[in-house]
């Protein structure tokens, strides 16, 4: 059986078909992270915030992502974020930290 992810290759497709839960995207888009998918887990990510989700964790890793692929100013637009929606997030407050470090901030 192939992966959720392999079954829809395009977006539109994805917006479609999935009859999935909000909870069972999100935990296949951190699958797919996780397991190096990057260009699929986007997907994923994008799909959300395009939906106008409001969740914490997806934020978080969006911009753990986004820091990964070398985009770390909308690396630091998502991260603020998900201190909006959790501000006692530290670990959103730390990637934060060190991206404004990076940056010169």
């Amino acid at each position: 059986m192939n992966g959720f992810g392999e079954q829809y290759n395009s977006k539109k497709e994805f917006n479609k078909n999935s009859n999935l839960s909000k909870e069972q995207i999100l935990k296949q888009a951190f699958k797919l992270h996780s397991e190096g998918k990057i260009s699929e887990a986007t997907k994923f990510y994008q799909y959300f915030l395009d939906k106008g989700f409001k969740d914490h964790r997806l934020f978080f890793n969006y911009g753990v992502l986004l820091n990964s692929i070398r985009k770390s100013q909308e690396a630091e637009t998502i991260y603020r974020k998900a201190i909006a929606i959790k501000p006692d997030f530290a670990e959103a407050h730390y990637n934060l930290g060190a991206i404004q470090k990076d940056l010169g901030n």
